[in-house]
This record gives structure tokens, sequence and C-alpha cells, in this order.
């Protein structure tokens, strides 16, 4: 099965892309980074506005991009938007001697709803 992943980064944007079909609504901002994420209201905006008209879409926010040793930062942020609303929150975790625990600092936080993505732009470690 093929399922279409949608990136946008407002209110309009997430209508059209659910309007045409895209499977998955994905909330970002790309020119603030490779995972730059939204304000938290408008995370909360766009989530409400997909439920109300596609109450089984599932939404996905990402929380942004953070230094690699800022784990409480991105700890704070990735609880905060869990409480948005969404499906899933996208958390980036870059290689290097932080990584390890950076993970496990997102780990505590036990969101079902985490994802982590391993940044491999510059390598894998």
């Amino acid at each position: 099965m093929i399922s279409l992943l949608a990136s946008v980064r407002n209110l309009e944007e997430a209508l059209q892309a659910a309007a045409a079909g895209a499977d998955l609504i994905d909330l970002k901002e790309p020119s603030a980074g490779s995972l730059g994420g939204l304000a938290l209201p408008d995370i909360v905006s766009i989530a409400g506005a997909i439920r109300g008209r596609w109450p089984q879409r599932p939404v996905s926010a990402t929380i942004g991009d953070f230094a690699a040793f800022d784990h409480e930062a991105r700890s704070a942020r990735a609880a905060a938007v869990a409480g948005c609303g969404v499906d899933y929150v996208k958390a980036g975790i870059e290689p290097g001697d932080q990584a390890g625990r950076a993970l496990r600092s997102l780990a505590e936080l036990r969101l079902p709803s985490l994802v982590i993505v391993f940044l491999a732009d510059r390598g894998v470690d």
C-alpha cells in the first residue's frame, strides 16, 4: 500500500493537502530547518481544522531543530507539541556524542506518539 505524506506550513496548505487526498498531514516549517516547527497555536489550529473535516486523517508535527546538547529544551518542546492534538510528534537527533543522551531524554517522556528522526545528512554514526 502506498500512502502520501504532505508537509504543510499553514492552515491553507493543510486543507488543500487533505482535500486532495493526502494520507498524512505533516506540519513543519522548512525555512526554519530540516525539522523546523510551527508555533504551538498554529499546530493546535491546523490539527483542529483537519479533525473537524477529516476526523480519521492523521496529523504529525515536528518540534523544530535543536542543538545536539539542548536535551531539556528538545524534550519540553516534544511534550508541548504532543499536547497540541496531533497523532505523531517528530523529533530529530543528530549523530555524535550527544545522540544517546538525546534519545534517552526523549524516551523518558513516554510519549506513544513520538517518532524519532535520525538525521544523517552529515553521515551515520
